[in-house]
């Protein structure tokens, strides 16, 4: 992952994906709150890029768009509209059948159990990251 500043919105959904992956299995209330940090630091980094571009004589309407369409654009968008206007979103729990589990991301998952939420949160993080700095490139000053 590329390097940004610590009060970056990237960084501090970076940080706090670490904070959640780092939860053993009986803090479940503590990695909640991480993954939902995580989740509203990752669409506050895009929120942050629009604010800061879209007004350069550079900017590009139509890579917006293409921006919104991006599945990990649409993953934190919805995920960030629940947990502000509905409720901290409902992530299945998972089981560990024949063993304790061990951390509690083995008990969390968006897409399929065994893919945990944090890797989730973590493989859409980088395309977030992707998008930020191409944005950085494309609409630099001159």
């Amino acid at each position: 992952m590329a390097h940004f500043t610590p009060r970056n919105a990237m960084a501090r959904a970076q940080f706090f994906v670490q904070k959640a992956v780092d939860c053993p299995a009986h803090q479940c209330d503590d990695f909640e709150a991480y993954l939902d940090a995580a989740i509203l630091f990752a669409r506050m980094a895009l929120l942050r890029l629009h604010t800061r571009y879209k007004k350069r004589s550079t900017w590009d309407q139509k890579w917006w768009e293409g921006v919104l369409s991006e599945q990990a654009v649409k993953f934190f968008t919805d995920k960030h509209h629940g947990i502000l206007h509905v409720a901290p979103p409902m992530m299945p729990q998972g089981t560990c059948l024949g063993r304790s589990p061990i951390s509690a991301a083995d008990l969390y998952y968006y897409e399929t159990p065994d893919i945990a939420a944090t890797s989730t949160v973590a493989r859409y993080l980088q395309a977030m990251e992707t998008i930020v700095l191409d944005a950085r490139q494309r609409f630099r000053p001159s």
